[in-house]
């Protein structure tokens, strides 16, 4: 989304259509000229408040349950090509298995439009239609104090011991670190979690974005071959490890039996639960 959204405005800004290579003052222009709906509660400048007031005035453009199947084929269509679909329902599956086990996680749910497959994310920065909530990527803060950007496992440590997290939300984001490794997540890079900004220690946002990005398409839509290689554990990080592992497992087996998903990817998820399952033998 990100990047279709730096597709959409690159030609008007002048600047380029990968927002990975923007330099700070690019960031700083796109979040003056374009900034009123981005994530969390900040809005930079006069003229994106502006806006974002404006927005605010308006009757919200919801979207009734009943019409999403022919809206959301409209969003796909604008988004990205490839053969995502069995990752949106694992996405899907993901979060419901971290729901299940208490850990918080965002509320999705599948809708399928037409020939397409569609994932709906609840916003977890927003209250009602325009109520903001203060929320903060990883990335930043890690900028901002350490400037590790290592592992979500090692920031758990720095942000529980520095009281920027409390004891049950480092949990969390360990476990998150272990389960995301076990099901073959490639893409748990620091803006794909968070902190919301309340009093210190904050709290952890629910978990987002968290699917087997390993088995993503490349960028021409094809699919690629990887090798599933699960992280194993060291002696100090087992107790967590083995909760994340009896999780993926389940994960990986509820993915091989959920009909909507294609037959090759349930037999690759099947295979993994199989994976899993021996490591956790001898772990």
């Amino acid at each position: 989304m990100g990047r279709a959204f730096a597709r959409r405005y690159a030609g008007d800004l002048g600047i380029d259509e990968d927002p990975s290579v923007w330099s700070s003052d690019q960031v700083l222009i796109v979040l003056l000229l374009r900034g009123e709906d981005l994530f969390g509660n900040f809005v930079l400048g006069d003229a994106a408040l502006e806006r974002a007031q404006r927005l605010m005035l308006r009757q919200p453009d919801t979207i009734r349950a009943e019409d999403r199947a022919d809206r959301y084929g409209n969003f796909a269509a604008a988004a990205l090509a490839g053969r995502w679909a069995d990752l949106l329902i694992s996405e899907h599956l993901a979060a419901q298995r971290l729901l299940s086990a208490g850990v918080p996680a965002a509320q999705t749910e599948i809708v399928f439009s037409g020939a397409r497959c569609c994932l709906e994310v609840a916003r977890f920065d927003r209250i009602g239609a325009h109520g903001r909530v203060g929320f903060v990527s990883l990335r930043p803060l890690d900028a901002a104090h350490y400037g590790s950007r290592d592992r979500w496992v090692d920031a758990a440590d720095r942000l529980e011991r520095d009281r920027w997290l409390g004891v049950q939300d480092a949990d969390y984001l360990r476990l998150l670190w272990w389960f995301g490794g076990l099901i073959a997540n490639s893409d748990m890079h620091f803006t794909n979690t968070g902190l919301f900004l309340t009093s210190r220690p904050f709290s952890l946002v629910p978990s987002f974005d968290m699917l087997p990005m390993l088995y993503r398409p490349n960028t021409t839509g094809e699919i690629v071959a990887r090798e599933f290689c699960p992280p194993l554990p060291t002696p100090a990080v087992v107790d967590h490890w083995r909760r994340a592992a009896a999780m993926a497992e389940d994960y990986w087996r509820t993915v091989e039996q959920t009909e909507q998903i294609s037959r090759a990817f349930r037999d690759m998820a099947g295979g993994n639960a199989e994976v899993i399952r021996t490591l956790r033998g001898r772990f």
